[in-house]
């Protein structure tokens, strides 16, 4: 039996999340990671650019990371970022 059939998906996803590290912008920007924003193109112009990160669209972010560096993500509020919990 594997893992995932034993234990329910509330579960995993409780273990996701508490994985994650949350940075407000200031800890964000002093860092030692990569910040990349998967925000859309239409909420960058809405809601403006962060200052030195780099724009990576959602749908190509698995293909653009690499393994084992640290990165920071900012997107909006309730996203679903597979690997990461999903919303909050």
């Amino acid at each position: 039996m594997s893992v995932a059939s034993r234990q329910g998906i509330d579960d995993l996803l409780a273990e996701a999340r508490a994985r994650i590290v949350r940075h407000t912008p200031h800890e964000a920007s002093v860092a030692d990671a990569l910040l990349v924003d998967l925000r859309s193109s239409d909420e960058r112009m809405r809601d403006g650019v962060i200052p030195g990160s780099i724009h990576v669209p959602r749908s190509v972010l698995e293909w653009r990371c690499e393994a084992g560096l640290p990165v920071a993500v900012a997107s909006e509020p309730g996203d679903a970022l597979p690997g990461m919990g999903g919303p909050q």
